[in-house]
């Protein structure tokens, strides 16, 4: 079995993700509870992308007229 620093990471916890995008967890709750991030379920474990991240950050970004 590869140790961790070995394996490229395929997802982003609930708490890394939150960090990522520079919101609280409770927040990012609310961003998935409303459908606008679908998080990928591992072990029960929620994962997200950081292509998924991106892409919310930069839809969001194009709403309020930000352009990146």
């Amino acid at each position: 079995m590869k140790n961790k620093e070995n394996m490229a990471q395929i997802g982003l916890t609930r708490d890394e993700a939150a960090t990522y995008l520079g919101i609280s967890k409770p927040s990012l709750d609310r961003i998935v509870k409303r459908g606008l991030l679908t998080p990928c379920r591992v072990l029960r474990r929620p994962l997200f992308t950081k292509d998924q991240l991106d892409a919310l950050l930069n839809e969001t970004n194009q709403m309020k007229g930000i352009k990146s």
